[in-house]
């Protein structure tokens, strides 16, 4: 029925997954039990999978902290997004002055200051450390716009997977290698279907850890207005205030 352990050993990655849901879920307080029975696991995964499909375009104003071992970074973002790559990023300070001003129209990159203003050839290989210092190398443009609008960095399963349950946490687990041949887990609501965090290897013994949390409706869209990422020393929050999805954004401000 839920096309289990296609090419793992299913009771090892089982095992796993619910020693990772036991300490990712301490001290949950107990809810009204979930008659598993009648989880329908295949319909919950296809509406994650289009609702993070169907995300395309954001516009909205974060509050944005950073944290690294070099600065700490404290700011409002106008942020507009059109995947795949293109971009406005303005980071305020705290009466509305511009500090800097990141775009991009889906090839190039110009990074504006009050002083100066600098063109990069290659979006996808932009050094993001320019604009939220400290930032892991790891995490590339793509990745971060991807974090922006609320999708899963690196992407979502492709065939093979596995699932888990936590009856007590009554969380889904669900575990996959992504695009880039990454392992990653999902903790997914099997209730609301909602994404509510995402723990991705990015090498043999550091994980990316993303809880998404304050979800909102809109359009039939599902977002998360809160996003927190940590990855070795580095954290970055994400809270947006008022947001539009998935409505038109004039392409000219992508070339400002």
């Amino acid at each position: 029925m839920l096309n289990l352990a296609r090419n793992y050993t299913y009771t090892m990655r089982l095992a796993i997954l619910f020693a990772f849901l036991f300490f990712y879920t301490g001290c949950v307080p107990k809810q009204v039990p979930i008659n598993y029975d009648e989880i329908k696991v295949d319909e919950i995964l296809q509406l994650v999978k289009t609702n993070q499909e169907s995300l395309r375009s954001l516009r909205g104003v974060a509050r944005v902290k950073a944290k690294s071992r070099y600065d700490d970074l404290v700011v409002n973002q106008v942020t507009l997004l059109q995947l795949p790559l293109k971009f406005r990023l303005e980071a305020l300070a705290a009466f509305g002055q511009s500090i800097a001003v990141l775009t991009s129209d889906g090839e190039k990159v110009i990074f504006r200051t009050s002083n100066d203003q600098v063109v990069f050839p290659d979006v996808r290989n932009f050094n993001l450390s320019n604009f939220y210092p400290g930032i892991p190398s790891e995490l590339k443009t793509e990745q971060l716009i991807d974090l922006l609008i609320g999708k899963i960095p690196f992407g979502l399963w492709l065939e093979n997977y596995n699932i888990g349950f936590d009856k007590e946490a009554q969380k889904l687990a669900v575990e996959y290698k992504n695009s880039n041949n990454l392992n990653t887990v999902l903790i997914i609501d099997p209730l609301s279907g909602y994404i509510e965090h995402a723990e991705i290897n990015l090498d043999e013994s550091n994980i990316l850890k993303i809880d998404y949390t304050n979800f909102t409706k809109l359009d039939n869209l599902v977002f998360p207005k809160s996003i927190d990422l940590k990855y070795l020393s580095y954290e970055l929050s994400i809270k947006y205030g008022e947001i539009n999805l998935n409505d038109y954004i004039d392409y000219s401000l992508f070339f400002q």
